[in-house]
């Protein structure tokens, strides 16, 4: 075996192997064999943009926690911690500002990545696009 067809060898294991990344499992439903895609490689529908955000109904506390999120995201271009949040809304309660943030994760306004420190971002933030952001303001 040369080379030559080494390589083609190699390209059609990958190909296979892509192409069982994209269809996952096969599902044979009497007797006739389904091929079922991979949830995964699904594109998900677009976030809401800032403007969908605002025309939720939120809770004034909802609206205050939305707006500190992302004000915090212009600003330092990470997300704030819950501490943060808690300190902002002027509370003593952790358990609150969980509760709150949570609703706006449901609600769809809000992302947090589990067992992440700074993970919350405003839905429309896209971690491709945050040069659009604006630059962070330097403190004299």
């Amino acid at each position: 075996m040369n080379e030559i067809d080494k390589f083609l060898a190699l390209m059609k294991r990958k190909e296979k192997r892509l192409m069982r990344t994209i269809w996952g499992v096969t599902i044979h439903m009497h007797g006739e064999p389904k091929k079922v895609l991979n949830t995964k490689m699904i594109h998900k529908k677009s976030a809401l943009s800032y403007e969908q955000c605002l025309e939720v109904d939120m809770t004034k506390a909802q609206q205050e926690v939305f707006f500190f999120v992302d004000e915090f995201w212009k600003r330092y271009g990470i997300g704030p911690t819950m501490r943060e949040i808690t300190k902002f809304r002027g509370s003593r309660s952790l358990g609150s500002t969980h509760e709150i943030v949570g609703r706006l994760i449901k609600l769809g306004i809000l992302k947090k990545m589990a067992g992440m420190e700074r993970s919350v971002r405003p839905v429309y933030i896209n971690f491709r696009t945050l040069d659009a952001l604006e630059e962070p303001v330097e403190s004299n």
